[in-house]
C-alpha cells in the first residue's frame, strides 16, 4: 500500500506543477528482486486512486529480470529461480546488474 501511496503522490504532484487535469497512465519498472509483488501493486493502486482525481488512470506495471555478471570469468547472464551462481563457470561470485528497480518510467497526461 505504502508504494502505491507514494506512487500517487508523486502522480497528483506533477499534474499539478505541469497544470495538466488528466493523467492516463502511469509507467512503472518493478526488478523481480525489489520484494514488491506487480499484482498487489496493482491491486492497491485501484483501491487508492479511487478517492483521487487518477480514478481513470492506468498503471502499466514492467517487471524487470534478475540480470548478473560472473566476476571470475565475466559473462552476463539472466538470473532465474533465485541461484546466484554462474552457469558458465560455477562462480558463486556473482554481482547483480539489474533487478532490484522500483522505477517510475513514465507519466502519459491527457
Amino acid at each position: 500500500m505504502r508504494v502505491a501511496r507514494e506512487i500517487i503522490s508523486f502522480s497528483q504532484q506533477e499534474m499539478q506543477s505541469r497544470n495538466f487535469n488528466v493523467l492516463k497512465e502511469i509507467g512503472v519498472k518493478v526488478g523481480k528482486l525489489s520484494c514488491i509483488d506487480p499484482e498487489s501493486l496493482r491491486f492497491a493502486f485501484d483501491m487508492l486512486k479511487k478517492e483521487t482525481e487518477l480514478s481513470g488512470t492506468e498503471l502499466k506495471i514492467e517487471t524487470v529480470s534478475i540480470e548478473a555478471v560472473c566476476r571470475s570469468c565475466g559473462r552476463e547472464f539472466i538470473i532465474d529461480e533465485f541461484v546466484f551462481i554462474c552457469p558458465g563457470c560455477g562462480s558463486y561470485e556473482v554481482e547483480v546488474r539489474k533487478g532490484e528497480e522500483l522505477i517510475i518510467t513514465h507519466l502519459t497526461f491527457e
